[in-house]
């Protein structure tokens, strides 16, 4: 009898243990924090850097950034496009890495005080689960400058792109740039016919010192073709103008997909992610996001209604052993 005593508590302080580690891991989101300059002043750009950690090493990360941009203007970085106080992120690590940091850079339009927030953050493994949600908040306050007229140099146009870093014209072999090319405007799409199997860009700096580097390839895919210009000035301002052309599928392609997927049987085996292209990886991540979400608020409640039954149970048990005891101890007497 307390043979079987023993082993039920063993039992049960197992299952509260199990328990409390399903709990914690239902619960763990990762950890993002803002990392701020020592000062900033009206008319100055400045970086500002988000970094996201987990235990895991990362695959993707994708979240929302909001500002205030009265006071600030988002400028082109790297795995970042918005505006207009919304920044969408976007990357994974170069190399495998628990962490991931994105620079992003801003201007200071006007003195004042700023807040600066992270959310919606879903970050993923490299096999596509579902790793944290981390959140972050920051707080930035842009100080006086006297030497700076923001609406003089706001309509100085010329001397403001000769010295920063931008481009002062941007034309393609092959179809529309969309929308039509200014200097402070960093993302454009250009759709072409799926006869199109080749485009060239070419960029125009607005200063005959600054630097350029072309990344992307001049043949085209069916699909999105990503190619992208870096314009860097001698003091090492930079900015990042993205093209995304898109090629249309041949028609006879289309109708052999339609045709192969009106002939695929419910028996085949799922796609693999990695035979996904990978407009559609995003739609994919989010939809497994909701999921988790939606099973996490389920399961978590119901693991702590578990974890306190099981503690009583615990205790009775403790407290009826005891008793049996003393029983039998007076008995014996």
């Amino acid at each position: 009898m307390n043979t079987t005593i023993k082993r039920l508590i063993t039992f049960l302080v197992s299952a509260v243990l199990l328990a409390a580690v399903l709990g914690v891991t239902a619960s763990a989101s990762g950890e993002a924090e803002f990392i701020l300059p020592d000062e900033v002043k009206a008319g100055n750009d400045f970086s500002v850097s988000v970094r996201i950690s987990t235990e895991k090493d990362i695959g993707l990360v994708s979240a929302t950034l909001t500002y205030d941009d009265n006071i600030l203007e988002f400028k082109a970085s790297d795995n970042a496009t918005g505006g207009s106080g919304v920044v969408n992120l976007k990357g994974f690590p170069d190399e495998v890495s628990s962490e991931l940091t994105f620079k992003l850079n801003f201007r200071a339009k006007k003195n004042g005080d700023c807040s600066m927030n992270l959310t919606n953050c879903f970050v993923t493994s490299p096999e596509g689960d579902q790793l944290g949600s981390p959140s972050a908040a920051a707080f930035i306050t842009v100080a006086e400058n006297p030497d700076y007229n923001g609406e003089a140099q706001s309509s100085d146009t010329d001397k403001d792109t000769a010295d920063r870093g931008y481009l002062k014209s941007l034309t393609v072999s092959e179809g529309v740039l969309k929308p039509e090319f200014a200097y402070d405007i960093y993302d454009y799409r250009v759709d072409v016919d799926a006869e199109v199997d080749r485009c060239e860009i070419e960029g125009v700096t607005a200063n005959e010192t600054d630097m350029i580097w072309y990344t992307g390839n001049e043949e085209l895919a069916v699909g999105d073709n990503v190619r992208t210009i870096k314009v860097t000035d001698k003091d090492g301002y930079s900015h990042v103008y993205t093209i995304t052309i898109t090629r249309a599928m041949p028609v006879e392609s289309s109708q052999q997909i339609v045709e192969s997927v009106g002939e695929e049987s419910f028996d085949q085996p799922e796609q693999s992610v990695s035979s996904v292209s990978g407009s559609s990886i995003p739609d994919i991540i989010e939809e497994e996001v909701d999921a988790f979400d939606k099973y996490r608020d389920i399961i978590t409640p119901a693991l702590i209604v578990i974890l306190v039954a099981l503690i009583i149970a615990l205790v009775v048990i403790v407290v009826w052993l005891r008793k049996k005891t003393t029983g039998n101890t007076r008995n014996k007497r």
